[in-house]
Formats: C-alpha cells, sequence, structure tokens
C-alpha cells in the first residue's frame, strides 16, 4: 500500500458540539412505602450503642425528559443522621459527597439509590402521604452506560415541565 506521506499520528477526530453537562429527570411519585429498623450494636466493642437503618421506597414513573417518559423505578432513600451533622456543622468537614444517589436505567435494572438527611426523611412521609409532595425531581449528569450521578434532588407539589428540561 502506498504511502500518502500524511501521518494521522497526534491528529484528533473533530466531534460535535459538547452534550449538557448537567440533566433533570422529573418523576411523579405513585405510591410509597417506609422500612425502619433499630438495633442495638452486636459488635464486641460497637462504634455506637445502637444501629439504625431507615429507607423511605418511592415508586415513580418518569414524566421527563422524553426519552425515559413512562419508565417506572423504585426509589430507595436511605436516611442518614450523618448528613444531619453534616448540615448543623460550623464548618464543612475534608469529607466531600460526589452525589446524594446514582439512577440506573438499563434494560435489566433500574432504580434510585440515595441518600437523605434522616431528619428530611420523616418530614417527607407525611408530605407524599397527604399528596402535599407528588414529584421528585432528579438533577445530575446524562446517562452514561445506564446510570446517572444525581447531586441534587428536590421534592415538589407542582412541577412546570418547561424550568427543568435541557433537552
Amino acid at each position: 500500500m502506498a504511502s500518502s506521506g500524511k501521518s494521522t499520528a497526534g491528529t484528533k477526530r473533530r466531534r460535535g458540539p459538547a452534550k449538557s453537562k448537567m440533566q433533570s429527570y422529573v418523576a411523579q411519585i405513585d405510591d410509597h412505602g417506609l422500612d425502619y429498623l433499630l438495633a442495638v450494636g452486636d459488635e464486641p466493642k460497637p462504634a455506637r450503642p445502637y444501629r439504625e437503618y431507615a429507607t423511605l421506597l418511592l415508586n415513580l414513573h418518569f414524566i421527563a425528559p422524553s426519552s425515559i417518559a413512562g419508565r417506572q423505578i423504585e426509589g430507595h432513600l436511605l436516611g442518614n443522621r450523618d448528613i444531619d451533622k453534616s448540615l448543623d456543622a460550623d464548618k464543612d468537614g475534608e469529607f466531600i459527597p460526589r452525589c446524594v444517589g446514582t439512577l440506573t436505567l438499563r434494560a435489566n435494572k433500574s432504580g434510585y439509590l440515595g441518600s437523605l438527611p434522616m431528619s428530611v426523611l420523616w418530614n417527607l412521609i407525611p408530605a407524599i402521604t397527604s399528596k402535599k409532595v407528588m414529584y421528585v425531581v432528579f438533577h445530575g449528569t446524562p446517562l452514561y452506560r445506564g446510570e446517572a450521578v444525581i447531586q441534587s434532588i428536590y421534592f415538589r407539589s407542582k412541577i412546570d415541565l418547561d424550568e427543568w428540561l435541557t433537552e
């Protein structure tokens, strides 16, 4: 094969315009539940005398963006007392959280797993039960290989889709 004299080493391939770095995912709450466990620490020298586990379960269906509209998932929101402490602290510690949760939308596995301050979790339950909160807006990275890193979560009574859509 004859060489054209041009080297392709070091050349960059042109790409299209950059995609939005953030995406909003809007879901409506269809149903909810709660799991709670309180137990004594069972280790020989437990760091804490009690162990606590609280999860708010949300059955959701997406209404935006259009690429996932109608898709149903179960969201697991774990109550975390450490977040309460961090929110109340005068100064931030060395720990810098990467996200509040992960949204997974694959053919064989879908759901949301995230954390909330324990105080917020308990206050959300009556608001959801009384239909004062009907929507959840996840805001994070665009889906990549079926996952999105969620950096903020909003609980809303009403929703204006134009406010949240970035497509």
